[in-house]
């Protein structure tokens, strides 16, 4: 887990107590928790191992019973100026 993994997760229990915080390592995992866990909302991470944030998020719009979750999608990805 990455120092800015952490500093969101203490930002969140800092300032939303009350919310329940699940972690996935890997696309493929954070599509089973979303079906185990129905969030409200979810931050995803676009580069994460096995299925990327796009196929995630897809996943996610494909399904009628997850189209209410809102979605904050994070990089970690640098864009070059041209």
């Amino acid at each position: 887990m990455h120092i800015l993994d952490f500093q969101l997760i203490n930002f969140f229990k800092k300032f939303f107590p009350s919310i329940e915080i699940h972690e996935a390592q890997n696309g493929f995992d954070a599509g089973l928790a979303v079906d185990r866990h129905q969030p409200q909302l979810i931050l995803l991470d676009l580069m994460l191992p096995m299925m990327d944030g796009f196929q995630v998020c897809e996943k996610i719009r494909s399904r009628p019973e997850w189209s209410a979750i809102k979605i904050i999608v994070m990089t970690g990805l640098d864009r070059k100026s041209t």
